[in-house]
């Protein structure tokens, strides 16, 4: 049997998932973390740790003779912070481990300086602050600047009516409202699009000071799990304290005294909920996966943009263990990427990416998500390439077809909470299914059925002779994927879904030739994909799946919550 057919007989490229290593922590495993980036008189900047019950500072490590204000972590839990030394104004990336610094590039001459930063929950980063001024005129107002995440520079700016003195510290919260508050003790929300300021109500410290002197907030960030707004006091006598601030009422908490000055803080983050209305599911993303060959799996991802205005959202990754991978599976070559990736398609434009073997092996699934009304048509296209794995060969479309073992298109879905696809069972095809469970805290309950050519449940022989339909059940946790031919799912149980067939007897026989429909249905929205394998070659062709309403099947055994 040839390579190729053997490993979709075995599970639809399940015997390379266990070469999955080094896979990126769990961020959600993981308790928030605050950081603090501050010096005192003579000493350089350095990264803290800080206890946000009782102040007290922990050193990571020591960043530099650079000035630091802003500091944020993005949803991979890399640091980012503008920083000052000499004339140069930089973005750096953190390791928040170790604090190892990276100079990931010049704002631009035009920015004179940055107050704080804060990045959206779609990974755009933006930052308060003043240009620079213009002959014999300084500047006044703050204007928010947006800043590329991979080049450093401030790609836009818009201009705002607050004058840009310290206390300007901004956050935004998790549904993209970007929150400020000014030295006159007002809190604000500010579109980062138009720099409109909208005035929310003002702010009432309880923080007890020696003097009448005002108190600046000159950094604040979200509790990525509670949503508490904390900040950075500052009193013009130079002492810190941490506080939280009521965005419903406008009161700053008396907080604790910071042994430390601080200039900017930021929480380590949790995944945060999804905030796009629209996604659409790639049930199969592949790349890698036989190690030792000259052959090895590549996805080639389409967006297609069916609507006159650009569309902005995101993509994501995972394994079939629900672990995020965006960061390491295209063939970029950006030294950092979110783990959601920013998608940006021109009015009725293409957008395309290509897996790279380089980075290990993969099998998983992709979701690409938006917020506007706009249609879509997404797609993957997997091929199993004879090409070195050590190399990102580029596009399929630039591989000639003698080096094409096979390749086929799996069409982006809607999640729903049923799906139909027409399937064969036989000695030269059989068809292999992917489902798909894309809620990031949900399990989702799923049922199978097999139906013949006639719309009628399929009979398997029961342990007592008697024949009984064939439908499997199990469970796919949050993120979860499960890849399989249709024979072994109505013919074994299978750990990775908790999933048994109702009748499963140990002598059972692919039948010799089965042409009928499988039914999935799930207790939430999920997603299906799937491909027929061609034998003996082990040659694929697209598998067409459509949503199916759910009053469609009258099985009463099939059925779930």
């Amino acid at each position: 049997m040839r390579p190729i057919v053997a490993l979709f007989l075995a599970g639809f490229f399940s015997p390379f998932l266990a070469a999955q290593t080094n896979l990126p922590p769990d961020p959600g495993n993981a308790a928030p973390v605050l950081y603090g980036l501050g010096r005192q008189a003579g000493t350089p900047t350095t990264l803290y740790r800080i206890d946000p019950h009782n102040g007290d500072v922990s050193r990571v490590a020591v960043i530099g003779p650079a000035t630091c204000h802003g500091l944020d972590t993005d949803h991979a839990g890399r640091l980012f912070a503008t920083c000052r030394e000499g004339p140069d104004l930089s973005l750096i990336a953190i390791d928040p481990v170790n604090g190892t610094t990276t100079n990931i590039g010049r704002l631009g001459n035009h920015v004179g300086s940055i107050e704080d930063i804060s990045i959206r929950f779609d990974g755009s980063l933006y930052g308060f602050g003043l240009p620079s001024p213009t002959g014999l005129h300084p500047a006044l107002f703050g204007t928010i600047y947006e800043i590329d995440r991979n080049t450093g520079e401030a790609v836009s700016a818009v201009s705002t009516n607050q004058i840009a003195v310290p206390g300007n510290g901004i956050a935004f919260d998790p549904h993209g409202v970007l929150y400020h508050s000014n030295i006159s003790g007002t809190l604000n929300v500010i579109d980062p699009e138009t720099g409109l300021v909208t005035p929310l109500l003002p702010l009432q410290f309880a923080i007890p000071v020696a003097t009448d002197a005002p108190l600046a907030i000159v950094s604040k960030d979200f509790h990525p799990l509670n949503e508490a707004l904390f900040g950075v006091v500052q009193s013009l006598g130079g002492e810190s304290y941490l506080s939280t601030i009521d965005v419903n009422s406008g009161i700053v908490s008396v907080g604790t005294h910071l042994e430390v000055p601080l200039d900017a803080i930021a929480w380590s983050s949790a995944p945060p909920p999804q905030r796009f209305d629209h996604q659409l599911i790639l049930p199969i993303v592949a790349t890698g996966g036989l190690t030792g060959d000259l052959t090895h799996f590549q996805s080639n991802l389409t967006f297609l943009n069916l609507s006159s205005s650009t569309v902005t959202g995101t993509l994501e990754v995972f394994d079939s263990q629900g672990h995020e991978r965006t960061h390491d599976v295209f063939c970029d070559d950006f030294p950092i990427l979110p783990e959601r990736r920013p998608v940006h398609i021109a009015p009725f434009g293409v957008e395309h990416l290509t897996t790279g073997p380089a980075q290990g092996s993969l099998l998983g699934w992709g979701r690409l998500a938006w917020s506007q009304q706009s249609g879509i048509l997404a797609g993957t296209e997997v091929s199993l390439v004879g090409i070195p794995s050590a190399v990102c060969p580029g596009p399929i479309c630039t591989i000639p077809s003698t080096r094409i073992r096979t390749t086929v298109q799996v069409r982006g879905v809607r999640p729903r909470r049923a799906f139909a696809g027409a399937v064969v069972i036989s000695e030269n095809r059989l068809s292999a299914l992917t489902i798909v469970n894309p809620s990031p805290t949900r399990p989702a309950k799923v049922a199978v059925a097999l139906l013949d050519e006639n719309g009628e449940p399929f009979p398997l022989p029961g342990t007592d002779g008697i024949a009984e339909p064939a439908i499997v059940t199990g469970v796919l946790e949050p993120l979860h994927s499960v890849y399989l031919t249709v024979w072994d799912l109505f013919s074994r149980c299978d750990v990775r879904w908790q999933a048994c067939p109702e009748v499963a007897p140990p002598d059972l026989l692919r039948p010799g030739k089965f042409r009928g429909s499988v039914h999935v249905r799930g207790s939430i929205p999920i997603a299906l994909g799937g491909v027929h394998i061609l034998l003996p070659e082990g040659r694929l062709v697209e598998l067409p799946v459509a949503p199916l309403p759910r009053h469609d099947v009258t099985l009463p055994q099939f059925d779930v919550p």
